[in-house]
């Protein structure tokens, strides 16, 4: 990592060129003892479940994390949302870029590498894996589904044919951690999509991410947090599809620290 401190606090720093903007929830902490070139104890990395959905919530896990590692892990990074679509592409360009070795990963990324996408969210995607493999050409599927947006209109959707990665992600990953704990994503309640007026194809797709995680990131030095719940846990520690409620932040908060 031959790059300095305040390089490092620098949002572009951990984002892949991308077509879509940047994260507005982007957060960052470095550690008191992280150096430059140095390995790192732990890397905790974040999609949109480190941050506040709303003001009125309570501290987000990602603020939590950091309290508990400020004084215990004081070589540690937090990155929280640094894109729009934070997926398994962000973490690997960013380990690419810090080029050290990391002691402990933990990270929820995975799922949005699967979900149902529109044109402009496909192409981000593939703006994001050719920075990080020149030329990877990445198959899409058709998702067959008759969706309209909250404005009513209609919807074409699409879904990366991520499993083609599985060996070349896992691996890579691998090349930089010496212990990696991804926290994979559970089904949704059908109820929930239909309340929100999200695509109902979301649970196909997360059920293959759910066997492309267990395939390929649940051996040798990577393991899997199961964040499968009854329905009437996830109306509890969940807002939406995506994003905690304050019990929510609480819940990971939690599971992460019984792995630091």
């Amino acid at each position: 990592m031959g790059e300095s401190i305040s390089k490092l606090l620098q949002q572009d720093f951990y984002v892949p060129p991308s077509s879509i903007r940047s994260s507005r929830d982007f957060k960052i902490h470095i550690g008191k003892s992280v150096k430059p070139g140095q390995e790192i104890d732990y890397l905790i990395y974040f999609s949109s479940k480190g941050s506040r959905v709303s003001r009125g919530d309570s501290q987000p896990v990602h603020e939590r994390i950091c309290s508990f590692l400020e004084n215990r892990h004081p070589n540690s990074i937090v990155v929280s949302r640094p894109t729009t679509n934070t997926t398994l592409i962000s973490l690997i360009y960013l380990l690419r870029k810090l080029n050290v070795s990391v002691s402990n990963l933990i990270t929820d990324v995975g799922f949005l590498d699967f979900t149902p996408k529109n044109s402009a969210n496909l192409l981000d995607y593939e703006v994001q894996m050719n920075e990080v493999y020149p030329g990877f050409l990445l198959p899409h599927i058709n998702l067959i589904e008759d969706y309209y947006s909250i404005y009513g209109e209609s919807v074409a959707l699409f879904r990366n044919e991520v499993e083609v990665t599985g060996d070349l992600f896992s691996k890579e990953i691998s090349r930089f951690i010496k212990r990696g704990v991804f926290l994979v994503m559970g089904f949704i309640p059908n109820e929930i999509l239909l309340h929100l007026k999200k695509p109902l194809s979301i649970n196909p797709c997360y059920e293959h991410y759910r066997v492309y995680m267990n395939k390929f990131f649940n051996k040798d030095e990577l393991s899997l947090i199961d964040l499968q719940l009854s329905d009437l846990d996830f109306k509890k520690y969940f807002i939406d599809d995506a994003h905690l409620s304050s019990s929510g932040h609480e819940w990971i908060e939690g599971l992460i620290i019984k792995e630091l």
